[in-house]
C-alpha cells in the first residue's frame, strides 16, 4: 500500500513536466471555492478537475473523508460542455466506505465566454444514486447560475445561486437554495488567493454559513493545485473542512 501511494504522488508531482501548455482560452475552473465558474470548456477539450483529498470536522468528530472526487468536464461546443463528478472515494464514519453519487452536469455559457468584463452561466445537473448508504438514497436535481465579474481593482469576483432538490433524513425531497460571492486576486504571477461567503437555505437543521479561504499554484498553464479550509459559523454548519485539489487540461 505505501509503494502504491508512493507511486501515485510521484505521478502527480512529475507528470506535469510531460504536460505541455495548451493555446487557448485560459483555464477556468469550478474549483477550489463553491462558486461555480461562469465559462465553458473549449469546445473538443478535456478538464479533469479533482478534489484529491477532504474531510469534515464537525462536532469535534471526523465524520466523513473524500478522496479523489473528479470532475470529468468535455466541450461538446463553443459555449457548451458537459461534466460527470464521480467521488471515487467516500468514507462516512459508521457507515462504511466506497463510491458516492455520481452527478451529471451540463454548463451553458450564455454571456462573456471569450470577452467582457462579465461572465454568466447556466448548468442544471441531476445527481444518481450510485453511493447507496454512501449517498443521498434518491435522484437530486436542480439548476446552477454562475456569474462572474473580472477585473475590479484586480480582483476576480463572482456569485452564484443553486436551487436544488435534495434528499432529507426520511428520504423526500425537500427545496434548498445555496448562495454565495467569491473573490480572488493574484499573489505572484503563478499563485493566488480567494475568500468567499457561502449560504445554505433550507436545510434540515437550519441555516448554514461558511466562510472559506484557499491558495492556488499554476505549475504549468493547464495545470494548477489548490489548498483551503470551508469554516462553519452557524451551529447547522460543518465546523470545519480541509481541502487539497487539483486541476489539468488537455
Amino acid at each position: 500500500m505505501k509503494q502504491a501511494m508512493k507511486e501515485w504522488l510521484r505521478v502527480l508531482l512529475v507528470f506535469p513536466s510531460m504536460v505541455a501548455g495548451v493555446e487557448g482560452r485560459e483555464m477556468r475552473t469550478d474549483r477550489p471555492d463553491t462558486t461555480e465558474s461562469a465559462y465553458s470548456v473549449e469546445v473538443g477539450r478535456w478538464q479533469v478537475e479533482a478534489e484529491v483529498a477532504s474531510g469534515e470536522l464537525d462536532g469535534g468528530e471526523w465524520g466523513e473523508w473524500v478522496g479523489m472526487e473528479m470532475n470529468w468536464k468535455y466541450g461538446v461546443g463553443e459555449d457548451v460542455d458537459v461534466q460527470v463528478v464521480v467521488p471515487f472515494v467516500t468514507v462516512v464514519s459508521g457507515v462504511g466506505a466506497g463510491v458516492g453519487d455520481v452527478t451529471v452536469r451540463v454548463k451553458r455559457n450564455v454571456l462573456g465566454n471569450d470577452g467582457g468584463r462579465v461572465a454568466m452561466a447556466l448548468m442544471p445537473y441531476v445527481a444518481l444514486p450510485t453511493g447507496g448508504e454512501l449517498g443521498a438514497g434518491g435522484v437530486e436535481g436542480g439548476l446552477i447560475v454562475p456569474v462572474a465579474v473580472g477585473g475590479v481593482w484586480g480582483w476576480e469576483t463572482g456569485a452564484m445561486v443553486e436551487a436544488g432538490l435534495v434528499r432529507g433524513d426520511g428520504g423526500g425531497l425537500r427545496e434548498e437554495v445555496l448562495v454565495s460571492a467569491t473573490a480572488g486576486h493574484e499573489l505572484t504571477e503563478t499563485s493566488g488567493f480567494f475568500v468567499e461567503a457561502v449560504g445554505v437555505f433550507g436545510g434540515e437543521d437550519g441555516l448554514e454559513v461558511y466562510g472559506n479561504a484557499g491558495v492556488t499554484w499554476e505549475v504549468r498553464r493547464d495545470w494548477v493545485w489548490d489548498a483551503g479550509v470551508r469554516v462553519g459559523l452557524t451551529a447547522a454548519a460543518v465546523d470545519f473542512s480541509p481541502f487539497v485539489g487539483l486541476s489539468v487540461r488537455f
